[in-house]
């Protein structure tokens, strides 16, 4: 760490979305405020004046604490909070030796107004859900329909990076993919490891594909011994 930076491991809150520690860094310097989060869950970066205040946060005295960092940058979510094992408030001043001075001259209030609900389209929320439960019903045909929830929501989560048009489609106007690009990167993660251990399952153990096929039309599963 050079001269005039800050710098910390630990963990995040984005949104709804947590990360525990050591699963974050944080990063400050006088000219921007920076948040990583692991396995591609996003960067959030703020210049002075996008910050409107560091709060120290201990709502349940040495365990979970952290700081709230409060914004107005809209594209990201509005509640965002590094975890750290250290005194909050010696991170705030080591942000603030680092030169980094919060600067915003509107209030997190004013910022989102007019943020409200999830930036996903509902539409896309309600079919999403129907055809992860309704691929399942697919399994009697072949135990290989198993993957096909996973591989569609894997691909979905790859397009949602990969493309900018894909996005349009799912967010709401005027909403931006830093809202839930969190999520994403942890869905993508999960959903890659899933889909590599069913692969692999299934391709080594036919006994486990007559199992869920039998389990899928209500045949007891000793009828694949």
């Amino acid at each position: 760490m050079s001269v005039g930076e800050f710098e910390m491991r630990g963990g995040a809150r984005i949104g709804w979305f947590n990360a525990t520690v050591p699963l974050a860094r944080i990063k400050a310097n006088a000219a921007h405020l920076e948040l990583k989060v692991s396995a591609g869950c996003g960067v959030y970066t703020w210049s002075p004046s996008q910050v409107i205040a560091l709060r120290a946060h201990s709502p349940f005295g040495w365990f979970g604490r952290g700081i709230i960092i409060e914004h107005s940058n809209r594209s990201y979510p509005r509640k965002i909070i590094f975890w750290t094992r250290e005194n909050p408030q010696e991170a705030i001043d080591g942000i603030q030796r680092a030169g980094f001075k919060p600067a915003s001259n509107i209030s997190t209030e004013e910022a989102f107004r007019d943020r409200r609900g999830p930036p996903l389209r509902w539409s896309v929320i309600v079919l999403a859900l129907l055809l992860w439960n309704g691929l399942f019903f697919l399994q009697p045909i072949s135990a290989w329909f198993t993957l096909a929830p996973l591989a569609l929501f894997f691909a979905a989560t790859l397009g949602a990076f990969a493309w900018p048009e894909f996005r349009k489609m799912i967010l709401k106007p005027g909403r931006d993919f830093a809202e839930v690009q969190s999520f994403f990167g942890l869905a993508r993660l999960v959903l890659g490891l899933l889909l590599v251990t069913f692969t692999i399952v299934l391709i080594l153990d036919p006994k486990f594909r007559q199992q869920i096929e039998n389990h899928s039309t209500g045949k007891p599963w000793w009828h694949s011994q």
